[in-house]
């Protein structure tokens, strides 16, 4: 009818959720706004003022704000939101707020990006989750190849001396899942970029060094060598960063970057990041006699 009022429903909260999530001018605005919002509809519903209830998009929608929002306070506030998901909607029966994937990546992405010293633990726990819940039957909730890839960033980014072999073994636990029947976890580009970055930047002592080395080369062999993968530029210059990082000077090492500079050029994948590396690994005299291969290829 003419001048008669559409009713909101979880719709339109999820809509305008997605927008304060969006709001790049002032997040703490943004987040305060996207809490107010959820809290009145919660206790709309509570008061049966209205029958819309806050369902997974709209929680899915406000994990999203505190995600992009980057607060201390995230960290805390979308693990109590999934696990209330998890309770109510997994354990409880309660469909309508039943987490789904994308709830577990946007809580993974907020793990990621938080930087925090219990980002690594949570990570790896919620991915444990994923894949118990998955197994009792909860297709929804399948663990897929970017709920993986974020936590193997979350391991990379961690101060763990031994992350370089922690994110291929979760490498090679999505090759497991993917083997089992998974086809939503086989790893992709990103998942072995991740595994080199982790090496790339482990410190400890000489031993911890040679062992996140030995993963790097076998990470990028296998990328090099996959039938449905090829390396990116980011591939190339990750692993020339692990070379600098965790490889002594030497010949030896010289041998290596031309090496895998000449097959970088040779598949066309020169590009800012692999340049920057080249210098920082080289002497100004060697960094010039490689350059020279680009004319040759």
């Amino acid at each position: 009818k003419r001048g008669s009022i559409t009713k909101p429903n979880a719709h339109s909260y999820t809509a305008v959720l997605t927008a304060w999530a969006r709001n790049e001018d002032d997040k703490a605005v943004a987040t305060k706004q996207a809490e107010d919002l959820f809290n009145s509809l919660e206790r709309k519903y509570a008061a049966g003022v209205t029958d819309v209830r806050a369902d997974t998009s709209v929680y899915n929608a406000l994990i999203n704000v505190w995600t992009k929002q980057g607060d201390r306070k995230a960290l805390y506030r979308v693990t109590q939101l999934l696990e209330l998901m998890e309770e109510l909607g997994l354990q409880g029966g309660d469909d309508i707020v039943a987490p789904n994937s994308r709830t577990y990546c946007a809580v993974l992405d907020c793990l990621a990006r938080s930087r925090n010293f219990k980002a690594y633990n949570k990570s790896l726990e919620i991915i444990q989750r994923m894949e118990d819940f998955y197994a009792e039957g909860y297709e929804a909730v399948r663990p897929c190849v970017r709920a993986y890839s974020t936590v193997i960033t979350t391991i990379a980014r961690s101060r763990k001396r031994n992350k370089a072999v922690k994110a291929q073994e979760m490498l090679r636990r999505m090759e497991s899942q993917y083997v089992k029947g998974n086809v939503a976890a086989r790893p992709n580009v990103y998942s072995y970029n991740g595994v080199l970055n982790a090496a790339a930047f482990t410190n400890g002592d000489e031993k911890d060094q040679e062992e996140a080395f030995r993963v790097a080369c076998l990470t990028f062999d296998e990328l090099r060598m996959s039938e449905h993968l090829q390396p990116s530029h980011v591939s190339y210059g990750t692993f020339l960063k692990a070379i600098r990082n965790l490889m002594p000077e030497s010949e030896m090492r010289e041998k290596l970057v031309t090496s895998v500079f000449r097959r970088c050029c040779k598949e066309g994948l020169v590009g800012d990041m692999v340049l920057r590396e080249m210098k920082a690994i080289s002497s100004p005299d060697f960094y010039q006699s490689v350059l020279s291969i680009i004319l040759i290829v």
